[in-house]
């Protein structure tokens, strides 16, 4: 009963929120499903029936942002005619004066649209500005090699000195980091060939080798790059699910291997963190001795895989593994972490950066790929 109240509460609140935008951006919904008796009256003036149709196609259901200042404009040029016909309308009484209460609600609804929309417009202006110069102040630079072609991995505050390990390989997560430099001209594009390719052979398919082996390292660019296919990083991309999945099927677990929290704490109850993968896959040594599932990973593969991967949500929310603010953030079944007794313990905590991996690879199945669209749509993007 509580999961119920919780999630009922929940619905109500976001179908309320839901409303009351529509009510601000697009007041003319309601009022258009609610059309005066006299608007839809056979016996109704032929002059007011073409007005009303002709207001009726000025106000789409689904408008564009940044078309809201022009529809409402062209909505007040048709309501005013329809206004004017209604004033010596000679129909029944009660009928003609809802229909003019009804038009003048409509034009207080679009004037205080124009506002809120030219503000928000105003609002996201802003917030682009901002975001792009925060990008453009950003220096690649500081952190590339130019002897060796590559980024450092990071920056040492304290010793005021230049980690002594690389970002040198392709299948990393950092070759969105690597193709955003390159399109922004703060490294030159020879640094992409200077990414090592090691392969080898998954099911007689050639595949790039990473480091830890993890989904995060191979699917986690896919968000907002776009793959071809023929190539080799797309060819990479089902071998790496396929491995996954058959991974999975051989521990008897769910799949999904990637970095995350695992069932271990520190002196304050905290969970750890790090990064885990498939034998076979990552040059990284003991990967076959933990076996730590998390959601976000198999979730990365769901433009590519659909079908296995809600196969495997169910799997994973059998187990549990789905609560009231998402999927928890990993299962262990590695036995030298778990209580005696016990095959698998829950990670009780949740992570905004795999949410938030979550959330985009759901908008990009669901809509299309539409992220991957805006990435590509940015000329630097188009340029590299």
């Amino acid at each position: 009963m509580r999961d119920l109240r919780i999630w009922s509460e929940r619905v109500h609140h976001h179908l309320l929120n839901m409303q009351n935008e529509l009510d601000m951006l697009l007041p003319w919904l309601r009022l258009l499903n609610q059309p005066p008796a006299l608007f839809t009256r056979a016996e109704t003036d032929p002059a007011i029936t073409d007005a009303w149709q002709a207001l009726q196609h000025a106000l789409p259901v689904t408008p564009r942002l940044n078309k809201m200042p022009e529809v409402c404009k062209v909505g007040h040029a048709r309501l005013g005619p329809l206004q004017d016909l209604l004033v010596d309308e000679a129909g029944p009484t009660e009928q003609v004066e809802e229909a003019r209460t009804w038009c003048v609600r409509l034009a207080e609804g679009l004037d205080s649209i124009l506002m809120a929309a030219e503000s928000l417009l105003i609002g996201l202006q802003d917030l682009s500005e901002q975001t792009e110069a925060y990008f453009e102040a950003i220096d690649f630079g500081f952190l590339f090699d130019a002897r060796r072609q590559v980024f450092h991995i990071g920056y040492n505050a304290t010793t005021g000195r230049m980690d002594r390990n690389y970002y040198d390989l392709l299948a990393s997560e950092a070759r969105l980091a690597s193709f955003l430099a390159i399109a922004k001209g703060d490294v030159p594009q020879s640094h992409w060939l200077h990414l090592s390719r090691p392969l080898t052979r998954i099911n007689g398919a050639r595949v790039l080798l990473s480091w830890s082996a993890t989904m995060f390292e191979y699917l986690m660019p896919s968000l907002l790059m776009r793959s071809y296919e023929g190539t080799l990083m797309h060819q990479t991309y089902g071998a790496v699910i396929d491995r996954q999945m058959t991974y999975g099927h051989q521990r008897h677990v769910p799949w999904g291997i990637s970095e995350s929290g695992y069932y271990r704490f520190d002196a304050d109850m905290n969970y750890q963190y790090r990064a885990f993968g498939v034998p076979g896959l990552g040059f990284k040594r003991g990967l076959a001795q933990d076996l730590v599932i998390s959601p976000y990973a198999s979730l990365l593969a769901l433009p590519l895989r659909p079908r296995a991967v809600m196969q495997n949500i169910a799997e994973l929310m059998k187990q549990q593994m789905l609560d009231h603010y998402g999927f928890f953030e990993a299962i262990d079944y590695t036995p030298s972490r778990l209580p005696p007794g016990q095959e698998s313990a829950i990670v009780r905590s949740y992570m905004a950066h795999h949410q938030g991996m979550i959330f985009l690879s759901l908008v990009n199945y669901l809509q299309d790929e539409v992220m991957v669209n805006r990435f590509h749509a940015d000329p630097r993007v188009q340029s590299a």
